[in-house]
């Protein structure tokens, strides 16, 4: 069972309650919760403007229906827009912030051992037909601090959890789905992180850590040009060395993958026809409208208008 919540509770009563983990297993109208421990709480709001600092959470997925918001874990702060949705883990401390602009979250806080009994049962099928009791791990299931792209499957699941109404079988599915998601995607990560050249795992670790600072760099300045001295100095890393690791990691060079995000965000704009077309090249960060149009083309196989058209 979870909650949707339209509005924000009190922040001095989550950050009382975040700090024992709602051990008293109540919530913020005094009600008792179905089990101790973290809940699982979408929070719905739409909102100008909040300010929420530095929050013990579980493991939570950061998200916008429209808008944007920035999301600050670990001393770094990141913009999340309506493409991207921002990861941070269990007992992290977080900071939300809306400035101005009319956004409605769709954030999504896990609760008590969700992902790991997900990722348990992922990861040992074989013992499909055990007695069925979770055994606690000894270190929980963790993901990158970053923003991810949302792909057509997120965008599903998430609708689907907006329109389940009271519906919490379903609601409970897409997200045990939505978090399957997620788990093959950071074994993905974990897979690329072992073909990078290192002696230690820490360091080839490390070493993806600061991969994934460039890859948010890009993802925030898409709209601007950017160097690669500016991409290899967010993540502290020679110039060279970078574009060779960046390549590994990523499978594809930086600027192909700049343009990879600028095409995902042209196709997001296209999609409201309010929009005029001749508008959206400098809004992705292309000189002209010629010049955006030719790289739709290469990418998806029409050109802009078509797409429109189409979609």
């Amino acid at each position: 069972m979870f909650m949707i919540l339209k509005q924000f509770p009190n922040l001095q009563w989550l950050k009382q309650q975040a700090e024992k983990s709602f051990e008293n297993g109540k919530r913020w109208d005094g009600h008792k919760l179905p089990h101790s421990g973290w809940p699982t709480v979408v929070l719905n709001v739409t909102t100008s403007h909040t300010y929420r600092d530095n929050i013990r959470g579980p493991l939570s997925i950061f998200t916008n229906i429209s808008g944007s918001s920035f999301v600050e874990s670990g001393k770094r702060q990141v913009k999340v827009n309506e493409d991207f949705f921002f990861v941070t883990n269990h007992d992290q401390y977080y900071t939300l912030a809306v400035e101005g602009c009319k956004t409605e979250t769709f954030n999504i806080h896990f609760g008590e051992y969700f992902a790991d009994e997900i990722f348990q049962a992922m990861s040992a099928p074989a013992r499909v037909l055990d007695s069925g009791t979770f055994a606690k791990p000894v270190e929980r299931i963790e993901f990158h601090n970053s923003l991810y792209p949302k792909n057509e499957l997120f965008h599903a699941i998430i609708r689907s959890i907006q329109e389940a109404s009271a519906d919490d079988l379903l609601r409970e599915e897409k997200l045990a789905e939505l978090m399957i998601m997620l788990v093959a995607t950071r074994n993905e990560h974990a897979r690329k992180t072992g073909l990078i050249p290192a002696i230690r795992n820490s360091t080839r670790e490390e070493i993806m850590r600061r991969l994934f600072v460039a890859a948010d760099y890009i993802h925030s300045n898409y709209q601007d040009e950017i160097s690669l001295d500016a991409l290899a100095s967010a993540c502290c890393l020679s110039k060279f060395h970078f574009l060779r690791l960046f390549k590994i990691a990523f499978e594809r060079t930086p600027h192909q993958y700049l343009n990879d995000v600028r095409i995902m965000r042209a196709k997001h704009l296209l999609r409201d026809k309010k929009i005029e077309l001749t508008t959206i090249s400098p809004l992705v960060g292309l000189k002209d409208a010629s010049s955006f149009s030719r790289l739709f083309y290469r990418h998806v196989g029409v050109y802009p208008s078509e797409y429109r058209r189409r979609v």
